[in-house]
């Protein structure tokens, strides 16, 4: 099964980003050429505006892996930081089943991080994220998951919104019912 490999970066936003977080998209156009990155996203947290992030798309978990090794990755984050952004935290990867740009493409990105009990696997927990992330309408526009290349344990969830209204009109009596009943048994 092919996947669609991403990096997560966390920074901490400078008032003039805040502003205007589009200001930085001339800084981030050359890491779209280098080693196959398709696309990048980024933007501020919601609910603390002090946090961003930034969203690589690779077309492959080895492509990610060569950039990160690379000099370039270096310079690009040094040009990012004297520019728009403090300080970058450590990169996580992100390997997602399905294509998840509609879902960055969308108003508002919700992001849930789950971790699953020792001996259990993202295999155990595939149908449920599936269902979660296969609904649409009601605000949702897309959904997807993936795992991290931190720890086997780590499954990353994002759901795109329409809007900001949406996801908390939505979230709690619609779409997050199906996850925590079956996660406890996980």
């Amino acid at each position: 099964m092919s996947t669609f490999a991403t990096s997560w970066l966390g920074f901490v936003t400078t008032d003039e980003y805040r502003a205007n977080p589009q200001s930085m998209n001339d800084e981030l156009q050359p890491l779209g050429k280098d080693a196959g990155c398709m696309r990048v996203y980024h933007g501020v947290q919601h609910e603390d505006p002090e946090f961003g992030y930034l969203i690589p798309v690779w077309p492959s978990s080895e492509s990610r892996q060569t950039f990160r090794e690379s000099q370039r990755n270096t310079e690009v984050q040094t040009v990012i930081l004297a520019t728009k952004v403090g300080t970058i935290g450590e990169a996580m990867g992100v390997d997602f089943r399905s294509n998840p740009a509609p879902v960055f493409e969308a108003g508002i990105v919700e992001v849930l991080m789950v971790e699953l009990k020792d001996g259990k696997t993202a295999a155990d927990i595939a149908p449920y994220l599936d269902e979660m992330t296969s609904m649409r309408g009601h605000g949702v526009v897309d959904g997807t998951w993936g795992t991290s290349d931190k720890s086997d344990g780590q499954i990353v969830v994002v759901i795109g919104w329409k809007s900001i209204e949406a996801s908390l009109i939505q979230a709690a009596p619609n779409r997050l019912t199906t996850l925590p009943r079956h996660t406890k048994r996980l």
